[in-house]
């Protein structure tokens, strides 16, 4: 076990280095702060015992390189001091420093400091390595359902494939569309929808085994809002897969017991066959989902045509439209109050974007925000969401809301160059608003993107005063280390830990790590989906800072949120 000293003091380096030596430390020493974090950046210490003052690079510039590199960021630093002055502890301890030993010291405070550093950090460690292995898997995997997520079956169908090929062997992809799951999700709530969702993936996981037994092995995935896909490996034509496929759309279609009540669902499968329908997993699934007929009671499926004959999907319509409707005044801004747990007062709206198109009706955010992610219409729809929500704070403010921020959400595309602090600039300019009335939300995926871009994006965001937030934390890579190097204000949890927070112990212990996590970094927790007063109750025991969800509104048109914020006796402000 390593532990480095950076110390430009002779003797003291020297019988530092003695003393650990003799309990049986690997000691490397350094005269100054730029050798000391040479040699950190060679080998990863254990602990840092560094001087104060020193010359070339004095011991907080030593603390500040190591904290931004990933390598050393969690390692336990401690400052040696001659003088008890509270500015040089004060100023380290800010930076992250973890103790401080002022000289002269004796033998057995010097022995007692390092084990408890190397306690408390092999406790980190373990927790580290524990949380990591449970955010790998929700990386890969849906919380509703537990099966593998767009991410992780994409992952299982390029292996499928892979084989497959080298084999020269067929597959098939059949994209399984449930209609009505939107229906029963606006009408009856998230938990009733989630709860169908997870009937139907238990009743694909139960088909798996017969198939099996008839010779054909199946992958499933939950895809998309009310999508599945299934690969099946093994297959000697179209006639064994449309026969299995009508086995687990029959289940599909079969009433739901669902709470209180029966649910009935149309399920809609489109196939795709590798190599005939495409040779890599973006287009075997693209050919699936576009195979899609429209739905009818009791499922139908139908299968791709290599030549392009399939049926134009729902997808590419969508696609279609998404591109006229900027233009045509198809979207909008509905708005989410977040309250504070304690007293709840109103500290800020979430500005949610909404499309209301002329041939599907109302589309939901989470069929037609990946439509315009990969399209790349994002990046305009998302300047426009930005330009609209501000103004509306400026109205808001205008009117006497004092104390609240609006919040943004922003895309990965919109990081792709360096424009926009530029964009967030001129908004801010021309709605006439302060920064800190803005914050913008990231997702963990855009974190794990083009780190460097990224990191220095959102310094320049931060440098202007505008809030940022890590949106739907828990859900994607969930790197510990980019908490730290990230300019970060707060944490949301994501609502799929916090829907079933009452009946799910798994959902409790994700929610309390995440705010003990969020306190050791100095930032505030905003927990989404509180639909109930047990929620409010849960989260405000835990130390959540923030409540959002449709205990307090659903998200509302602008003009119906200016109402309900100005309705008498509502408390605004209170802090973030």
């Amino acid at each position: 076990m390593t532990i480095l000293i950076a110390e430009d003091d002779l003797t003291i380096r020297t019988n530092l280095a003695r003393l650990l030596r003799l309990e049986g430390f690997e000691v490397r020493t350094a005269e100054n702060g730029r050798l000391a974090l040479e040699m950190a950046r060679a080998q990863t210490p254990a602990l840092v015992i560094s001087d104060v003052m020193m010359p070339e690079l004095d011991g907080h510039g030593l603390l500040r390189a190591l904290r931004t590199e990933a390598a050393t960021t969690h390692v336990p630093f401690v400052f040696l001091t001659a003088r008890a002055d509270r500015s040089d502890v004060r100023e380290g301890m800010t930076l992250g420093a973890d103790d401080y030993l002022t000289k002269p010291f004796e033998r057995a405070e010097l022995l007692q400091l390092v084990k408890t550093q190397l306690e408390r950090a092999e406790q980190r460690s373990r927790e580290i390595v524990r949380l990591q292995a449970e955010t790998d898997y929700l990386r890969d995997h849906d919380p509703v359902t537990n099966l593998p997520n767009r991410r992780g079956f994409e992952d299982r169908l390029a292996t499928a494939i892979d084989a497959a090929g080298r084999a020269a062997q067929s597959l098939a992809v059949a994209s399984i569309e449930l209609d009505g799951i939107a229906v029963l999700r606006h009408i009856d709530g998230a938990r009733v929808a989630d709860d169908a969702l997870r009937a139907c993936a238990e009743r694909l996981v139960t088909g798996v085994p017969a198939a099996v037994e008839r010779g054909l092995r199946m992958e499933m995935g939950r895809v998309g809002d009310a999508r599945f896909a299934v690969v099946f490996s093994g297959v000697s034509g179209e006639a064994p897969v449309e026969q299995e496929l009508r086995r687990l759309l029959a289940s599909l279609a079969a009433s739901l017991a669902v709470g209180e009540r029966s649910v009935h669902l149309a399920p809609t499968a489109g196939v795709a066959f590798f190599p005939a329908g495409g040779r890599d997993v973006e287009t075997l699934l693209r050919h699936a989902e576009a195979a899609e007929p429209p739905a009818v009671p009791g499922g139908t499926l139908a299968f791709h045509s290599p030549d392009g004959q399939a049926q134009l999907s729902r997808r590419a319509r969508l696609l279609q439209g998404l591109h006229e409707a900027l233009d045509a005044g198809q979207l909008s801004i509905h708005y989410q109050p977040q309250v504070a747990c304690r007293g709840e007062a109103i500290v800020g709206l979430e500005a949610l974007m909404r499309w209301q198109s002329p041939e599907f009706g109302a589309v939901s955010p989470a069929e037609f925000i990946p439509l315009a992610e990969e399209s790349g219409l994002i990046v305009p729809m998302g300047t426009w969401a930005l330009h609209q929500s501000v103004h509306q704070m400026r109205a808001w403010m205008d009117a006497g809301v004092t104390g609240v921020r609006v919040a943004v959400n922003l895309s990965s595309r919109q990081f792709e160059d360096d424009s926009l602090p530029g964009i967030v600039a001129e908004a801010l300019a021309t709605a006439g608003i302060p920064a800190d009335a803005l914050e913008l939300e990231i997702t963990e995926s855009i974190a794990m993107k083009n780190g460097e871009r990224v990191l220095r994006v959102l310094n320049a965001l931060r440098a202007q005063g505008v809030a940022l937030s890590m949106d739907d934390f828990g859900t994607g890579y969930s790197s510990l280390a980019y908490l730290k190097r990230y300019p970060i204000d707060s944490l949301k949890i994501d609502q799929g830990f916090v829907r079933h927070l009452q009946a799910d112990a798994s959902d409790r212990a994700i929610c309390r790590t995440i705010i003990a996590l969020a306190r050791n970094f100095d930032l505030k927790v905003v927990a989404e989906g509180v639909e109930t007063p047990l929620h409010v109750e849960l989260l405000r025991e835990m130390g959540c800072d923030v409540l959002q969800g449709w205990n307090f509104a659903r998200p509302m048109p602008a003009a119906q949120a200016t109402a309900w914020l100005l309705e008498p006796g509502r408390s605004l402000g209170g802090g973030r």
